[in-house]
Parts: structure tokens; C-alpha cells; sequence
């Protein structure tokens, strides 16, 4: 698990590289994911990789979710980065 936790940090952070980041992230898209602080989600990047965790930071940039199961796992994704945002039932 920390090799797949230490892949995604790579992959992410190789991709935030490549794709120049949008002059500007919707106002309204930072706002929705700040609302789901302290649920539990499902992220999916740009390349289709998945983090599960609970949110628990959020601001215009980026995102941190932290792992709930062993070994926990902290992982910071920058919002331009994520294409799907899945909110599990509590």
C-alpha cells in the first residue's frame, strides 16, 4: 500500500508538470469540495487514478484526504488534477 501511496504522489505530481494548471479553478468548484470536508470520498485523477479517504483540508488549490485503513495515508491533490469526485455514505 505505501508503494501505491508513493506511485500516486509521483504520478501526480509528474502530471501537475505537464498540465499547465487553468489560469483560474471555478470558484464554485473549490466551494463544493470544501463542503465535503470530514466525508469520506473517492478522488480520481486526470489519469484515472482513485484515492479514498476522508477530506480534510480543502482550499483553492488543492485538496488533502487521509486514508481511513492501515497504513494510513495522507495524500494532497491539487484540484485542476481531479476529474471525478465520488462522496460515500456514512
Amino acid at each position: 500500500m505505501e508503494n501505491s501511496l508513493a506511485l500516486l504522489t509521483l504520478a501526480l505530481m509528474l502530471n501537475s508538470k505537464n498540465h499547465s494548471p487553468p489560469e483560474t479553478i471555478p470558484p464554485s468548484f473549490a466551494s463544493q469540495v470544501s463542503s465535503l470536508l470530514n466525508h469520506h470520498i473517492m478522488v480520481y485523477t486526470s489519469n484515472s487514478i482513485g484515492f479514498a479517504g476522508i477530506l480534510i483540508a480543502a482550499n483553492p488549490e488543492f485538496i488533502t484526504i487521509s486514508q481511513t485503513e492501515p497504513p494510513c495515508h495522507t495524500a494532497f491533490i491539487p484540484l485542476h488534477m481531479i476529474s471525478a469526485v465520488i462522496v460515500s455514505e456514512p
